[in-house]
């Protein structure tokens, strides 16, 4: 879950099966990401890690689906290489006004 109006990030993970190849080289291929959102360049080879940030607007309230694809050194797909989740944005609890950090009360 990402609360709107707040920066929010998502890292995800990728390992080929056979890890144990050091030449073995996977790579995390995002094909959706809602506007406004950013991947980080890949981290590592094998696993690969890609961070998602996002600081969603009021207007982006609701469910975004995720997809992401994996590919090889030689650019190739894997095998059961495409993976989709969705992210939820919902309201943060004070709408468009601000939450005192002690009382919890909206202004």
């Amino acid at each position: 879950v990402f609360v709107a109006m707040q920066f929010n990030s998502l890292t995800v993970q990728a390992q080929d099966a056979f890890a144990k190849c050091p030449q073995c080289i996977v790579t995390i291929i995002p094909s959706s990401t809602p506007l406004g959102a950013s991947w980080s360049d890949p981290v590592g080879n094998n696993p690969s890690n890609r961070t998602l940030t996002w600081t969603p607007q009021i207007s982006d309230a609701g469910v975004h689906i995720i997809t992401l694809g994996l590919r090889d050194a030689f650019g190739l797909s894997l095998k059961n290489s495409q993976y989709s989740f969705y992210i939820s944005v919902v309201m943060p609890p004070c709408g468009y006004g601000t939450q005192d950090p002690v009382s919890e009360n909206c202004t």
